[in-house]
């Protein structure tokens, strides 16, 4: 009888335990009120999304957040912790990021009420803030400062820093509103903020002279800030100064100038003790070495990507102005034929199938898609070319002017003039 007994509460658990499990199998049910199906917005509007989530016991946790098309958070989640079986929810939700391209994208709704969880999409469209000009960060030299001058949209001039300290190199990240710069014997290598005037991380300048400590700077298109150090270190730091990515340095070796190729991260270094370059090719994401090739006495001063696998390579030979085309695939160079008989000082990517090149006397267009390279603009040089992609304007920086024109009619625009000489110059854009 007593056998009985528990053959009877060990089957009554089982059942007991059977239905609490076949409960649990229940999803919570999204319900959408607002926003509407492919309803539109721009950046700064506000969404007021109102849904519903129900769950046949309870709902443990809701998370609301938008996505991009490939289901990868664009704007901020919010988390909520219901525990109730039906729960509202209507709330305001702000697009506050400024930096959001136009495009497709999903209110996202994660609920889970601890043993299952569901996730429904309801699509909008974003209308991003145009990207457009609005300045330009020149750093101009005398024989005692250097100075750091904005130059606003109706081209007026503000000093922004004064030192006496020598800026030999420096990128601009209009994203995060940061100029970089360093020096070669004195000035660490600075994140200046253009918003505040004030340097938010640096790293000291630990040059030995005649040896400097910095090479060169080149900020990438995956934001990235890639550091050539005379050391032979080759470093990659992004806008809040963390570093992500690192070579073994090879102190016979120096590295002057990057490009970032796909998965890959290109780098022309110098000889220690000569003027033999090669060019090394790194993994982006992990640096580690995949090849290198000897460029002789080549030095690259610009990298232009021609397609997936190949690189043009601008630079100079011997004071002889010389391209060469670089296969990333094959390992292998070419000679591309430019008849040229001075020295390049200038490298400028114009648009998708053409270089800005400035010799002591000419600035030259360079077509990628026959090769050819042909005089722009005859008689003028420039230390530096920018170009504006939204206005098609070039700008030309000489001496102490920057010139404006216009592309592809080649009209003179506009001169911008400054009392010292300009030794770089960038275009600020607003994101």
């Amino acid at each position: 009888m007593k056998c009985i007994r528990i053959y009877w509460v060990f089957l009554l658990m089982v059942l007991i335990s059977s239905c609490h499990k076949e409960g649990d199998t229940s999803s919570p049910l999204v319900e959408f009120y607002t926003p509407a199906a492919n309803s539109s917005y721009s950046v700064l509007d506000t969404i007021m999304v109102n849904i519903r989530v129900t769950d046949n016991v309870m709902v443990q946790w809701v998370k609301l957040s938008v996505v991009n098309s490939n289901h990868i958070t664009a704007l901020h989640e919010i988390s909520f912790q219901p525990n109730t079986a039906d729960f509202n929810l209507n709330m305001p939700y702000v697009i506050d990021d400024i930096y959001l391209n136009s495009g497709t994208y999903y209110i996202c709704v994660m609920a889970s009420d601890g043993q299952n969880q569901t996730t429904s999409y309801r699509q909008i469209y974003i209308s991003g803030i145009p990207r457009k000009l609005t300045g330009i960060i020149a750093i101009t030299k005398n024989q005692t400062l250097s100075k750091i001058i904005r130059v606003d949209s109706l081209l007026m001039q503000h000093n922004l820093s004064t030192s006496t300290t020598d800026i030999a190199y420096s990128e601009l990240d209009s994203r995060n509103q940061l100029l970089f710069m360093s020096g070669k014997y004195t000035l660490p290598l600075t994140a200046f903020n253009l918003n505040t005037l004030q340097s938010n991380w640096s790293i000291l300048n630990q040059a030995t002279p005649p040896f400097p400590y910095f090479e060169n700077l080149n900020f990438a298109s995956n934001s990235v800030l890639y550091v050539c150090f005379n050391n032979g270190n080759l470093r990659g730091y992004i806008s809040t100064g963390s570093t992500v990515f690192s070579t073994n340095a090879d102190m016979n070796w120096i590295p002057t100038t990057t490009c970032l190729q796909n998965l890959f991260l290109l780098c022309d270094k110098k000889n220690l003790s000569g003027q033999q370059h090669q060019m090394y090719v790194y993994f982006s994401m992990t640096g580690y070495l995949l090849q290198q090739i000897s460029l002789n006495d080549f030095a690259t001063m610009e990298m232009v990507s021609k397609n997936s696998s190949s690189v043009y390579l601008i630079g100079n030979l011997n004071g002889v102005g010389t391209i060469k085309l670089y296969s990333v695939s094959n390992n292998s160079t070419a000679n591309v034929n430019t008849s040229m008989l001075q020295a390049f000082t200038s490298v400028k990517q114009l648009d998708s199938q053409y270089i800005l090149i400035s010799s002591n006397s000419n600035i030259y267009i360079f077509d990628m898609i026959n090769e050819v390279l042909s005089p722009l603009f005859p008689g003028i040089s420039a230390t530096q070319i920018q170009v504006d992609d939204i206005t098609n304007q070039i700008y030309l920086a000489h001496q102490n002017t920057i010139k404006i024109y216009s592309w592809p009619a080649l009209s003179f625009q506009n001169e911008i003039s400054f009392t010292d000489t300009v030794s770089s110059f960038h275009l600020l854009y607003n994101k």
